[in-house]
């Protein structure tokens, strides 16, 4: 084997925490500097509300780590926190562009791409679609893995079931279809870092719906390329989707601005060069922000 120069740890909270911290032991008694990508949603209760040796470790990765990579503001500002001294850079979750799909229907479709269940409010979702109006012409798609079932029983319990298709965990082609179809991409989620499915909804020339939790608000503004609602305003999100759904206009400029940010901000082909620079700039030793 070639010498290693770096490693680079992607670290999520539990067991993905804890697995990270004794790579990064070795890699010091091994002399073999490394770079912290920090990933969870959940990481500021992770650090906070875990015992004194759990926070000294946490804050013993950080520290020693030549550079820490987080996915936007709000996690620069804790990893802050934690290790005073580290330099943070911010890389940003990026996506290919998905092209649109030229459908010759009228109906608006509406797509959740993520882990069914409280945590990304789907429950929520399922509540708000059966405040729509029963005369407008929209269409759900609830995919991906997670509380299926759960989720199936309200949909039939609110007597959606002709409206609201869940076809469970989809793969990457299956997933990128249901994106290119799509004109509503909504994800009303409690906590996130910086959720891939907004960023392919963007990527869609999709109208998103959104909550501004986590690196959210780097990457969406309201009412200019999103809508952003509060985490559990049912009513909210009710109007949110109505207003997309009947108005054509509205829809399309989120989605071309949304496109706009993801060329800008998001887009695959620019991610590589920049973390190859996030690189360089931690074995100099020189802070990237």
């Amino acid at each position: 084997m070639g010498k290693v120069d770096l490693l680079h740890l992607n670290v999520s909270k539990s067991s993905s925490f804890w697995r990270k911290f004794l790579i990064s032991r070795l890699a010091l008694v091994l002399r073999v500097p490394y770079v912290v990508q920090l990933h969870s949603g959940n990481f500021a209760e992770f650090y906070h509300e875990g015992s004194a040796v759990r926070r000294r470790c946490i804050e013993s990765l950080f520290q020693d780590a030549g550079m820490g990579i987080v996915l936007g503001k709000y996690w620069r500002t804790l990893v802050g926190e934690i290790a005073p001294s580290l330099p943070v850079s911010i890389l940003y979750n990026a996506t290919a562009a998905i092209p649109k799909v030229d459908r010759r229907d009228d109906i608006v479709e509406i797509l959740f791409l993520g882990l069914l269940g409280k945590g990304k409010g789907v429950p929520d979702l399922v509540d708000a679609a059966s405040l729509l109006p029963p005369d407008l012409p929209w269409r759900l798609t609830i995919a991906g893995n997670g509380e299926i079932s759960e989720t199936k029983a309200k949909v039939d319990q609110l007597s959606l079931s002709d409206r609201v298709a869940i076809p469970g965990w989809v793969g990457p082609e299956e997933g990128s279809a249901l994106l290119g179809k799509a004109d509503i991409v909504v994800l009303p989620s409690y906590a996130e870092n910086l959720p891939m499915s907004v960023i392919e909804g963007m990527g869609a020339e999709a109208a998103v719906v959104a909550t501004p939790v986590g690196a959210v608000p780097d990457i969406m503004t309201d009412g200019e390329n999103g809508l952003l609602i509060q985490p559990g305003d049912v009513d909210g999100l009710a109007t949110a989707l109505r207003r997309l759904v009947e108005d054509e206009e509205l829809r399309s400029t989120l989605g071309r601005n949304a496109r706009s940010t993801h060329r800008e901000m998001l887009d695959i082909r620019t991610y590589l060069p920049r973390l190859v620079h996030l690189w360089k700039a931690a074995l100099q030793g020189v802070p990237d922000r």
